[in-house]
């Protein structure tokens, strides 16, 4: 079973779930199904989603070879899904662009189009460069962002 062929089975079984793929990742034996929803995620919706992708037929042979781990996407899995976006309004982020450079704020807004972040700096820097900057992305401007816990 290939990639596409995966996905759009797993697609399938969210089906009025109200939760979505962000993401899988294959090693060698195991395959990692992260998923969310907009209300968040808990161990049980896992489980149960874990419990029917293993007993599907279809992945009778895969399941056979490989593990399969449902899990909510932790800090290191970048946001994908505008609606991770939508539910993490308010947060702090890390936004890393395709040349490299980074913009670290605070998530003001988000829709299906992008998001809006407002720059987090210290108080003599804010001043230096004349009060905060906000600025809306795209979400093909990107390479990645990450929720950012400030403890």
């Amino acid at each position: 079973m290939g990639p596409d062929e995966m996905k759009s089975l797993i697609h399938r079984h969210l089906e009025g779930t109200g939760m979505f793929l962000v993401e899988t990742r294959e090693t060698p034996g195991k395959l990692t199904v992260y998923v969310d929803r907009e209300e968040g995620i808990n161990v049980s919706l896992c489980a149960a989603l874990n419990r029917a992708l293993r007993d599907a037929p279809e992945l009778e042979e895969y399941t056979s070879r490989h593990e399969i781990e449902v899990s909510s996407p932790g800090p290191e899995v970048p946001l994908r899904d505008y609606r991770q976006f939508v539910s993490r309004i308010g947060k702090r982020l890390r936004v890393v662009l395709p040349d490299g450079s980074e913009w670290k704020g605070e998530m003001t807004g988000a829709d299906a189009s992008g998001f809006d972040i407002r720059e987090v700096k210290g108080k003599k820097k804010r001043k230096q460069e004349g009060g905060e900057r906000t600025r809306h992305f795209g979400y093909d401007e990107i390479s990645e962002a990450h929720v950012e816990f400030v403890f």
